[in-house]
């Protein structure tokens, strides 16, 4: 299944002021597909995608990819010099809670 549409999240992250976004996505089928054609739309708008973070479906503990996404952040922020430009685009499935209770620590 190729995926053609623009997606709209690419676009609302642009109006929300987003212009530097760092991916972090669940590595299938699904989530590699979908991530690049995130990553594709917000670069036709003009924006910069930095690096991206790919976990395996069956992680438990992301404390390796939370770190490696904090640093990423930490890093455009530097860069590009505002915080509220830089953001994280999270694409997973139910591992999405204890993604955000496991970066809540973090």
């Amino acid at each position: 299944m190729k995926l053609e549409a623009k997606p709209g999240l690419a676009k609302l992250m642009w109006e929300d002021g987003v212009r530097v976004v760092i991916p972090m996505w669940r590595g299938d089928l699904w989530g590699d597909n979908l991530s690049n054609v995130i990553k594709g739309s917000f670069q036709e708008l003009g924006g910069k995608v930095i690096g991206g973070i790919s976990y395996s479906p069956t992680t438990k503990d992301f404390s390796a990819e939370l770190e490696s996404l904090n640093s990423k952040v930490g890093q455009a922020i530097v860069q590009y010099g505002d915080a509220n430009a830089v953001g994280v685009c999270l694409m997973a499935f139910d591992e999405v809670v204890p993604i955000f209770i496991q970066a809540g620590v973090h």
